[in-house]
């Protein structure tokens, strides 16, 4: 078994069946990783008030040999957001960023995010995201018609779109893209 002491900003959390969850987490020196903790469902569980989403903690990883999956064995607390715009660019942030994928200008403004020294509206936090990921919007022009005055990106198309060819595509502002 290997053992990670590090830093980590949880971005979200999806319960399994039963009292395991697996978390989603962007840490200093692995980048993002899966990370499973057992029974922090219960009522008596001591981790789940240290692993809430919007959360920097201290954690230690442990990663099996055999499969390579993490497992949270401890968490510490340090700083906690419930800023709903802080929310959404963690959200945002999980759906962009491979897992295993080191950005140390990522995670100082993730952290800089939860701890409430990044300032701004959600789009700010959505354009400072894209810029850091090398998705730099002030440079970016329409994918389809080449205008310059972008007004929504589809992470999934890895595409900026322009207001009239959004209505074009007929590709609306939903939950998998990303409006400014």
């Amino acid at each position: 078994m290997i053992e990670n002491s590090t830093w980590g900003v949880i971005l979200d959390r999806i319960n399994d069946n039963g009292l395991d969850t697996e978390y989603s987490i962007f840490t200093w020196d692995l980048g993002k990783v899966k990370a499973k903790a057992t029974s922090v469902r219960k009522i008596t569980s001591k981790l789940a008030g240290h692993l809430e989403p919007g959360t920097l903690a201290r954690l230690r990883l442990v990663q099996k040999a055999i499969d390579g999956n993490y497992k949270i064995a401890e968490s510490l607390i340090d700083e906690r957001t419930k800023d709903p715009r802080a929310m959404s660019a963690l959200l945002f942030v999980d759906r962009m960023t491979p897992i295993l994928q080191t950005d140390i200008h990522l995670f100082a403004f993730l952290k800089a995010l939860v701890s409430g020294e990044e300032e701004g509206s959600e789009a700010s936090h959505y354009r400072k995201v894209l810029s850091i990921l090398g998705f730099d919007p002030e440079h970016a022009i329409c994918s389809i018609c080449g205008e310059d005055k972008i007004a929504y990106f589809i992470p999934q198309d890895i595409m900026f779109l322009c207001h009239q060819c959004l209505r074009k595509t007929r590709k609306g502002p939903d939950q998998r893209g990303v409006s400014f």
